[in-house]
């Protein structure tokens, strides 16, 4: 008998693994935490992962914990969009000189990985944005404008 399901369509177990894999990254050992497979050959719970694997509403749901588990570890950790820029800043005073650099520091180092914690979605303190005009609604374009917009949008 199935467990019943929640809002999302999800059974227990379903959200069992769910939070499994946000906790180890791989389908299959978050199917064995999951779900009853002692019993299972490795190719069995192979297949039974990826099939959940495949189901939107548990991919939706991997998505939204992920972003949950970034969101208390930025907090945890104290990473807002001031500190970022703030160190940014201190960066950039101590590579244009005004400021000293401490011996050893590595500005590039320090710079690269500042950029890379900007880009957290908690953060997002730099997004790439990009602005689409469309003179017509796809419902008004041909065939081939259609082929066209997606040809230029997908950069071939």
């Amino acid at each position: 008998m199935a467990g019943k399901k929640d809002a999302n369509g999800l059974t227990p177990k379903m959200l069992a693994f769910c939070r499994e894999y946000v906790k180890c990254q791989n389908q299959s050992e978050a199917y064995r935490r999951a779900y009853s497979s002692k019993d299972m050959k490795p190719n069995t719970i192979t297949r039974m992962a990826s099939t959940l694997m495949a189901d939107p509403r548990i991919s939706a749901m991997i998505t939204s914990m992920k972003g949950d588990a970034d969101k208390v570890a930025a907090k945890e950790l104290g990473l807002t969009r001031e500190w970022v820029l703030s160190r940014l800043m201190n960066s950039a005073q101590m590579g244009l000189g005004e400021t000293l650099t401490p011996d050893g520091a590595n500005l590039a180092a320090a710079n690269q990985a500042l950029a890379a914690l900007g880009k957290v979605d908690t953060i997002q303190l730099f997004v790439e944005r990009s602005k689409v005009t469309v003179e017509k609604t796809f419902d008004e374009m041909s065939e081939a404008e259609l082929d066209e917009f997606i040809a230029k949008r997908s950069g071939v």
